[in-house]
């Protein structure tokens, strides 16, 4: 649950659709290959701050919270979740104290736009989508998009 900074009401986040590799996080009570049908509440504490931004790839979520953090859930075959652990939303470390201000996901891969401009890039790099030469420059990596 997040209040919304603007008039001080209870916000709230809700997911549906297939969740067979937890990108929504440990929803309880969910099993294996479910399909949500119906929108339900996401009820796992991500951070201690409002979540402003999301973005859903093909089997992972990343969100965005009001200071800068990025979290992620879901498949990480490609390294897409930027970080090892995949059972649970788990907040992705960036190198430095970068703030992030605003994250894209494509099917198995994320960018995302920091404060001074720069772009980072990690995951699946198969077509070139991550905006470097090879293929084989994937997984958690953060790399710099020319």
């Amino acid at each position: 649950m997040n209040e919304d900074p603007k008039n001080g009401e209870e916000q709230q986040i809700y997911v549906f659709g297939q969740c067979g590799n937890n990108q929504f996080g440990d929803l309880r009570g969910v099993e294996g290959n479910s399909c949500i049908q119906v929108p339900t509440r996401l009820t796992v504490q991500i951070g201690s701050r409002n979540i402003v931004q999301v973005a859903c790839g093909e089997k992972h979520t990343v969100l965005l919270n009001d200071e800068g953090a990025v979290f992620t859930a879901g498949a990480n075959n490609h390294g897409q979740l930027g970080r090892e652990t995949t059972d649970i939303i788990g907040k992705v470390h960036f190198r430095g104290h970068e703030t992030v201000i605003q994250v894209a996901a494509g099917e198995s891969h994320n960018l995302v736009l920091l404060e001074d401009g720069s772009v980072y890039a990690w995951g699946s790099n198969t077509h070139r989508q991550l905006g470097l030469k090879g293929p084989d420059l994937q997984g958690y990596n953060f790399l710099p998009v020319p």
